[in-house]
């Protein structure tokens, strides 16, 4: 394809969008529809079988203020090569997985059947599909981590008690999101960037030895998402044997930039942009972490690039100072009506802003990034279909292993 037709596709699929968006008026749709689209986007990149789309699923989901309910079981099943549901936490008391929610494995007078069961229902129309446990998240910091990483014991406990909890639900694996191992100021241990590192090492012989054991065909996977600070990669990763250990990683390109910064910016940028303030640090680009991981070990192929489907948002101001790296009012922008988060717009709700309130859209060509300002002085970056588009076409030179969304 050349770059006259990579114009042409993303054109047109941007014009789906917006002739969608003048018909389509319900939460659910405008989640299908835009998921499908950024999705199709990333397959249209990925042609190759061998290439992952990586899609989380969130249990909290379910409690926005939106009807009918996104359950997992109506998603398309042939949109993604993986999902991940987010999340579960560790006990640190039994060293066990335990579900943060009731209808994770309980039947329920609201949800019916247990969300587990019918994510795997799935499977009936796809069974290639794969369903992975995600254990962890940004709430969860450090408390169960550290339990299991306190002793050989404690290791041997929980890998064993994962495996049974994985077969019992069905789960094709276990992805570990530790945020993050080595940062202090996250609550982990001293000495968790290496005993970390054993963890998932025997996790690996443990999901191999498994599968010898009971004949399986496919063992069970492990993955990990990772950070994209460098600092926080030195601080809690040795690098090389730890991607050798996992199926892959899901690097979180993303949150370079939000309402704890004193100025805008965006969320998830491919390149430095030189309206950014001199004092941001070089690395807070898409480009500089993937590069940072593979000069320091990591196979680019074992990597999955971070999509976001949100943006990063702020209060100006001067709504008329609307650029890159304008001042902001502290505490950032305005909640949205459904994610109901100061700071933070979900990709849908920044669409319904840019059609009913008739938002600005300004593209930033040195970070090949999106942002939208309101008159009324409403800020946010986010990535767009061109830059998810030219962010995968990027991944595709660097040789990597597919995309995270």
């Amino acid at each position: 394809m050349d770059a006259n037709e990579e114009v042409t596709s993303i054109n047109w699929w941007y014009s789906k969008c917006i002739l969608i968006s003048d018909y389509i008026l319900t939460y659910w749709f405008y989640i299908h529809i835009i998921l499908a689209i950024s999705i199709a986007i990333v397959q249209l990149r990925f042609k190759s079988s061998d290439l992952r789309v990586v899609c989380y699923y969130t249990n909290w989901s379910l409690y926005r203020e939106a009807m009918p309910t996104l359950y997992p079981d109506h998603i398309d099943p042939l949109l993604c090569t993986h999902i991940h549901y987010a999340f579960a936490d560790i006990n640190p008391l039994t060293l066990a997985i335990s579900p943060t929610e009731e209808h994770d494995i309980h039947w329920t007078d609201r949800l019916g059947m247990p969300l587990y069961l019918r994510m795997y229902g799935l499977k009936r129309r796809n069974p290639s599909l794969k369903i992975i446990l995600s254990v962890g998240g940004w709430s969860a910091r450090s408390k169960g981590f550290n339990a299991i990483l306190r002793s050989d014991n404690n290791r041997a406990k929980f890998i064993n008690q994962t495996i049974a909890f994985l077969e019992e639900w069905q789960f094709d694996g276990l992805d570990l999101d530790w945020e993050f191992p080595g940062s202090r100021d996250r609550g982990a241990s001293a000495d968790s960037k290496i005993k970390f590192n054993i963890l998932i090492r025997e996790l690996r012989q443990a999901f191999e030895d498994d599968a010898m054991r009971m004949n399986k065909t496919n063992r069970l996977l492990l993955t990990a998402a990772v950070a994209a600070d460098p600092k926080k990669i030195e601080q809690g990763y040795v690098v090389e044997e730890f991607c050798n250990s996992l199926d892959y990683i899901n690097v979180m390109t993303y949150d370079y930039h939000g309402k704890w910064d004193p100025v805008t910016g965006i969320n998830s940028p491919l390149y430095r942009s030189h309206t950014e303030l001199e004092n941001h640090e070089d690395w807070k680009n898409t480009n500089s972490s993937i590069y940072y991981w593979i000069n320091h070990g990591c196979a680019a192929s074992k990597m999955n690039l971070g999509l976001a489907l949100y943006g990063r948002s702020f209060t100006l101001v001067s709504a008329q100072n609307n650029s890159i790296g304008a001042s902001i009012v502290e505490g950032g922008g305005e909640a949205g009506p459904y994610t109901k988060e100061e700071g933070i717009l979900a990709y849908f709700e920044i669409c319904q802003k840019l059609r009913a309130h008739n938002w600005t859209t300004e593209w930033d060509v040195e970070s090949q990034s999106q942002y939208a300002y309101s008159d009324t002085g409403q800020w946010v970056g986010y990535d767009s279909l061109k830059s998810a588009t030219l962010k995968i076409i990027w991944s595709k030179t660097m040789g990597l292993g597919g995309a995270m969304l």
